[in-house]
């Protein structure tokens, strides 16, 4: 194996095929009595592989949710700012007169025209639980008792197509498209879109239990449903997903999980 000194970040992309290759990959960073960090790319599809390795590995990772398009672009600004302030001055004086004629004429149309040709346009609507573009991610708060309600009440508004569903403490978080986002309204529910994805580990409603014992949590009309409850199953070693094949879909965002 390679032996790069002074790693503090080791990310994993995929998940290892099993815990002894995860230990060896992450054993990169942090050595010598030295701090470092390891995050795994993981999408909703690999939560089982990603519980085995934890209780294989006798911890538990932290879970994070991708970043908002809010938070991407508040880090482009905060970043072009350190780059503006830090360019020198014989290049900052080149500019100067045309700057101080774009504030004395307050000409704010042309200086946000140079900021977005400069920073981009804004950013295409996404979902904020599977980075889906044209997927906007609402926030339902109200009673709700499962997921079949939400499906249930989402058609009868109106909306065409009902995109991924996660449960959570605030409420119910939908996937719905971004052109029917503006005006949904819901008859007994407040209706917001949401400004950030619910926690990987957060899942509300002590809903009664099927009697097929079927799994709960989150949930998607187009693929089905993943487990994602916090019971404590009977440890078992790791052995990942060898032989499988494992699919993606397009667009499809990958959260990250993170611990030291």
């Amino acid at each position: 194996g390679l032996d790069i000194p002074q790693v503090d970040l080791v990310v994993h992309y995929r998940l290892a095929d099993d815990a002894a290759s995860y230990q060896h990959r992450s054993g990169r960073t942090g050595r010598a009595g030295r701090e470092g960090k390891v995050i795994i790319l993981a999408s909703g599809r690999e939560k089982r592989q990603l519980a085995g390795l934890e209780r294989s590995l006798s911890r538990r990772f932290e879970r994070q949710a991708p970043p908002a398009p809010s938070d991407v672009h508040d880090i482009k600004v905060q970043r072009a700012l350190a780059q503006a302030r830090a360019q020198s001055a014989e290049d900052k004086a080149l500019w100067s007169e045309l700057a101080h004629k774009l504030i004395q004429d307050q000409d704010q149309d042309t200086l946000a025209g140079l900021l977005a040709a400069f920073l981009g346009g804004a950013p295409a609507a996404r979902s904020l639980l599977t980075g889906e573009e044209g997927q906007t991610t609402m926030l339902l708060q109200g009673s709700i008792h499962s997921v079949g309600q939400v499906v249930r009440v989402l058609k009868e508004a109106g909306v065409r197509h009902v995109g991924r569903i996660q449960l959570a403490s605030e409420g119910a978080f939908v996937d719905v498209p971004t052109s029917q986002s503006d005006d949904l309204d819901v008859p007994g529910m407040q209706v917001r879109k949401a400004t950030e994805a619910p926690q990987q580990d957060q899942h509300k409603f002590d809903r009664p239990k099927p009697r097929n014992k079927a799994r709960q949590g989150s949930y998607s009309t187009r693929g089905g449903s993943a487990r994602s409850d916090n019971r404590q199953s009977q440890r078992r070693p790791y052995s990942g997903f060898k032989g499988r094949k494992r699919k993606q879909s397009k667009g499809a965002n990958r959260s990250a999980h993170a611990h030291d």
